[in-house]
C-alpha cells in the first residue's frame, strides 16, 4: 500500500524475510521510489517480525542506517490548561488555510512545510487533519530573527501528522529562539484538548533519546510508553 503527496511518502510492505528477492526488491524501491521524492533529511523502517532485523544490511545496504528505539504512549486523560497558563503576549491559533497563507506571521513557511510533509494539500488538512499554533507578538523585534512584520511570529506548532477515522498522531514542533519557556506543552494540551472535546484519540510517537518530547507527552497526559525499534537513516 502507497500514499504518495507531493513531498513525502508512506508505504506499507509486506512480503517473507527468508527471501532474499523480497529483499532486494525493497532496496530498489526505497532507492528508486522514496528517496528521488521526499526532502525529509531523515527516514525510518519500521518492522515486523523480528526476523526482518537480520535482512537490514541488504534492504538498507550503503545508506548508514543503524536501530533505534521510539516510544508509544498511550493518553490517559489531558493534565494541561494551557489558557490558565497562556502568557499575556500570546495567542493560540487555529492551524487553517488562512493561517497558512499568510504573509505576516513569522516561521509560516516551517508550519505549511510540516503540513506538505504528510497531506496531500492545504485543503486535505483542513478537511481532516487539525492543529494549532502559538503566536507570539514582539512589539520590538530585532532584526534576521525570522519575525513576521505584523501578526507576530509563531514559536510553537502541534498538528495532526496521520490520521485513522477517529485516531490521530500528532506532530510537534517549536522554534529554537523559544525553546525552554514551556509553549510546546500549551501547543500541545491545546492539540489534545480539541481532541478530547471531539471525541477523537490522540496518539504520541517520539524518539526514546527525545527527552523534550517525553517530557511534553507526559505533561498533557501521555502516559505507560512502550518501546519499539526501527531502523534510522539520514538522506
Amino acid at each position: 500500500m502507497m500514499d504518495t503527496a507531493d513531498e513525502y511518502i508512506r508505504m506499507l510492505v509486506a512480503g517473507r524475510a527468508d527471501h532474499d528477492e523480497v529483499n532486494r526488491a525493497l532496496a530498489r524501491l526505497i532507492d528508486e521510489r522514496v528517496l528521488p521524492n521526499t526532502v525529509i533529511p531523515m527516514l525510518s523502517l519500521h518492522y515486523f517480525p523480528e526476523e526482518w532485523e537480520g535482512k537490514m544490511d541488504v534492504v538498507l545496504h550503503g545508506k548508514g542506517a543503524h536501530k533505534a528505539w521510539r516510544r508509544f504512549y498511550t493518553f490517559g486523560g489531558l493534565k494541561a490548561n494551557w489558557r490558565r497558563e497562556m502568557p499575556a503576549a500570546c495567542q493560540m491559533r487555529r492551524i487553517d488555510e488562512e493561517l497558512l497563507e499568510s504573509a505576516h506571521l513569522g516561521n509560516v513557511q516551517d508550519v505549511a512545510g510540516w503540513v506538505r510533509s504528510f497531506w496531500a494539500s492545504y485543503r486535505d488538512f483542513a478537511e481532516t487533519g487539525f492543529g494549532f499554533c502559538l503566536v507570539e507578538r514582539v512589539p520590538e523585534a530585532p532584526p534576521g530573527r525570522g519575525r513576521g512584520a505584523e501578526g507576530g511570529t509563531i514559536a510553537s506548532w502541534c498538528l495532526s501528522v496521520f490520521a485513522s477515522d477517529a485516531q490521530f498522531e500528532l506532530g510537534l514542533a517549536t522554534a529554537p529562539d523559544y525553546r525552554g519557556k514551556g509553549y510546546a506543552t500549551l501547543t500541545a494540551a491545546a492539540c489534545v484538548e480539541h481532541c478530547v472535546e471531539h471525541g477523537l484519540t490522540p496518539h504520541w510517537h517520539c524518539w526514546e533519546d527525545n527527552t523534550p518530547s517525553i517530557r511534553v507527552a507526559e505533561k498533557v497526559g501521555f502516559e505507560r510508553p512502550e518501546r519499539y525499534a526501527v531502523y534510522r537513516f539520514e538522506w
